[in-house]
């Protein structure tokens, strides 16, 4: 089913699946569907925040990817993790045939076949090339490190996979990072499990100006005018740069 197509549309659509929306709520979601961002409510609990997306999935006949945050939670939970033990068997075979190089097999065995695909990156990669309905819940409940950078694989809708990036593309060539080459990211998440130095970046306030922009939008909807906000980074030194040699 195509998204619909103005207000009344999506306030049908909510209607249609039992949901109960005024038009302030069937407003968001049409602009949310219309501009391809998410949506990011906020709410008591039992007011039908969660219901919504799904709602959504029903109404638009797309399946539901559901991320559950909590406490603890990190990129091999949300994004992906490496099929360890499958790696294990393939080096345990190559091992028994004798006739592959350590080099090659170290390529290998990090490549897309040996992905274990998590809610954000299903999301994001469908495997039948058609877009989910992504219910990410109880962000607050979320490390701050983590919820940043939620919002910020969201504001671009990417994933970043370091060894299928910059580091293995550096360790390939033969260059060390950091002694021939730093690398900094900028979204301030820590990828401990999934490359073994702790990244230098730029930690940007990522959910204080997802709020922001939300409450410009709501300002926006009462037609008022948003107020100017501004917001600093941090710089957090990790084990990925070097001063140059």
């Amino acid at each position: 089913m195509n998204p619909p197509t103005d207000v009344d549309k999506t306030l049908e659509l909510l209607t249609e699946q039992d949901y109960v929306a005024d038009r302030r709520l069937a407003t968001a979601v049409f602009l949310g569907l219309k501009l391809g961002r998410p949506l990011f409510l906020e709410g008591e609990a039992g007011v039908g925040k969660t219901e919504v997306a799904k709602v959504l999935a029903r109404g638009l006949g797309k399946p539901l990817v559901r991320l559950q945050c909590y406490e603890g939670l990190d990129t091999a939970a949300a994004v992906y993790e490496w099929n360890y033990p499958r790696q294990m068997i393939e080096i345990r075979l190559a091992e028994a045939s004798g006739n592959v190089a350590r080099d090659a097999l170290a390529h290998d065995i990090f490549t897309t076949q040996f992905l274990l695909k998590r809610p954000l990156l299903q999301a994001i990669a469908p495997e039948d090339g058609v877009a989910p309905v992504l219910l990410i819940d109880e962000l607050d409940r979320a490390d701050e490190p983590f919820e940043a950078y939620l919002l910020e694989v969201l504001s671009d809708f990417q994933v970043t996979i370091p060894e299928l990036g910059v580091i293995r593309a550096a360790t390939d060539l033969g260059l060390s990072v950091p002694g021939d080459l730093s690398v900094i990211g900028f979204d301030g998440v820590a990828l401990d499990r999934i490359i073994p130095q702790d990244l230098t970046t730029m930690v940007q306030p990522a959910a204080d100006e997802g709020r922001a922009a939300g409450r410009a939008v709501l300002d926006l909807l009462d037609g008022g005018s948003p107020s100017s906000v501004s917001f600093s980074c941090t710089f957090h030194r990790g084990a990925t740069t070097a001063a140059p040699g």
